[in-house]
């Protein structure tokens, strides 16, 4: 079963990216559905556990977009920060407590899904989070998007390891 659902989200993905039409919005609609479709699958969720979860889950999603906007905005602030203690020691302030509201939130999302679809599914959950994405990345780098090191690794380069004929 679980070999079939990964197929079936392959050819899914297959046919999502093989679209002409490079519109962003629509690309992340439609990997959104094919996680949904994954997770749902995945967990065993029956209707009504569905029709509870996603909206706890879909609100988690959007708090933690949210969450990396800032702490990127701060990063991007701590770029330009040079020698200056005091500007350092504050932005550093600012993304630990960030990071800090993060797994707060976290936290809080695992417990609200544990009293809507129980301890075991949601035991899982961050698990299946990660088959998806690993599948997914996998179907991206198929697709001629980058692949990553070839198999067997990255060859060794830089000053130590030349070529010396």
């Amino acid at each position: 079963m679980r070999n079939t659902m990964i197929l079936f989200l392959s050819l899914c993905s297959v046919v999502a990216f093989a679209q002409p039409d490079r519109d962003e919005p629509k690309r992340s609609e439609k990997v959104a559905a094919l996680k949904r479709a994954f997770i749902t699958s995945e967990l065993a969720l029956t209707p009504v556990e569905a029709e509870k979860f996603w909206p706890v889950y879909n609100a988690h999603e959007e708090t933690q977009k949210t969450h990396r906007k800032e702490l990127k905005k701060v990063m991007e602030k701590m770029d330009a920060v040079g020698e200056n203690q005091k500007a350092f020691e504050s932005l550093n302030n600012e993304i630990s407590a960030l990071r800090v509201k993060e797994v707060e939130e976290d936290s809080n999302f695992m417990i609200a899904c544990s009293k809507v679809i129980g301890v075991q599914k949601t035991a899982k959950l961050p698990g299946i989070e990660r088959e998806f994405h690993k599948v997914l990345l996998e179907e991206v780098g198929r697709k001629g998007g980058h692949p990553g090191p070839p198999p067997g690794g990255r060859p060794p380069h830089g000053p130590r390891h030349k070529n010396v004929d």
